[in-house]
C-alpha cells in the first residue's frame, strides 16, 4: 500500500461521515437521539438510517430536539434521559420510571 493509498483509506475509515452499525445488522431495538439541527451527524442522514431500519422491519424508536449535536439545556437532557430510560425499560420488561 502506498502512502497516498494509506491516507485516502485512513480518511475514508476516520474522517468520512458514517453510522457505526450498518442497518442490516442490527438484531436489537435501537434507540436513536437526533438532533434537528445538528452539523457531526446531520437529520438527512440519520433520516436516511430510518427509512433503512423501517424497510428491514428493525425495530427502533426516534427521540428528536431542536439542538444541535447535543443539547446543552438542562431541561431537554433530563428528557433525553427519560427518553432513554423509558426506552429501556419497556424493551427490558421492567417498571417504566417515574
Amino acid at each position: 500500500m502506498t502512502n497516498v493509498t494509506a491516507v485516502a483509506a485512513w480518511r475514508r475509515r476516520f474522517l468520512a461521515p458514517q453510522i457505526r452499525w450498518p442497518s442490516w445488522a442490527i438484531d436489537a431495538p435501537v434507540l436513536i437521539l437526533a438532533g434537528e439541527n445538528d452539523a457531526r451527524c446531520p437529520i438527512r442522514q440519520i433520516e436516511n438510517y430510518i427509512a433503512r431500519l423501517e424497510e428491514l422491519g428493525k425495530p427502533h424508536e426516534v427521540y428528536r430536539f431542536d439542538a444541535g449535536h447535543s443539547s446543552f439545556v438542562v431541561e431537554e437532557t433530563i428528557r433525553q434521559m427519560e427518553a432513554q430510560l423509558a426506552f429501556a425499560a419497556r424493551h427490558l420488561g421492567t417498571p417504566q420510571p417515574l
